[in-house]
């Protein structure tokens, strides 16, 4: 047995071939321990078998975990008109503000000079609304585009029943 065991222990083995420890009292202990069926893997003296007893989500990622702030939903579509009013550069028109915020059902924006942008950022602010009944906008400057946004808005909107929409002074 030590003929082998020099054979196979040979410091000047090429890279590649296997290097065999010489068994130690150590292993044997634990190859005996093995026969009475204790321990089935052979480790080093202080160390202790792993624990897979542990049942806790620590260590995983979960979507559950991430809690999404989400903006409170803004019925009057104030919050929509000022960001809107915001991004074109447009000053917001605090009569039309004023109006959604006690929740009247009728808005009247005669002579206000809206112009295009304004009518986008007006109707932006509608599409969600579901008080405004009536909605005047005569006298605005609307232009084609101001229009667009308007019919576009009413598409969305089912609870504005009554447009005017004049053109000149009356």
């Amino acid at each position: 047995a030590d003929a082998v065991s020099d054979d196979v222990h040979n410091e000047g083995s090429e890279e590649g071939d296997l290097q065999l420890k010489p068994p130690s009292e150590e292993n044997e202990l634990v190859a005996s321990e093995n026969a009475t069926g204790t321990d089935t893997i052979p480790h080093e003296e202080n160390e202790a078998p792993e624990d897979l007893s542990d049942t806790s989500d620590a260590g995983w990622d979960t979507d559950l975990e991430i809690e999404e702030e989400k903006d409170e939903y803004d019925p009057t579509g104030c919050k929509d008109y000022f960001n809107t009013c915001n991004v074109l550069g447009i000053i917001p028109v605090s009569s039309f503000v004023k109006t959604l915020r006690e929740g009247k059902t009728e808005v009247m924006l005669r002579h206000h000079g809206l112009g295009p942008k304004g009518a986008k950022a007006i109707a932006i602010a509608l599409t969600t609304n579901t008080v405004v009944s009536y909605l005047d906008i005569s006298d605005n400057g609307l232009e084609g585009a101001g229009g667009i946004a308007i019919a576009t808005m009413l598409k969305d909107n089912n609870y504005i029943v009554h447009l005017v929409r004049r053109l000149g002074n009356y």
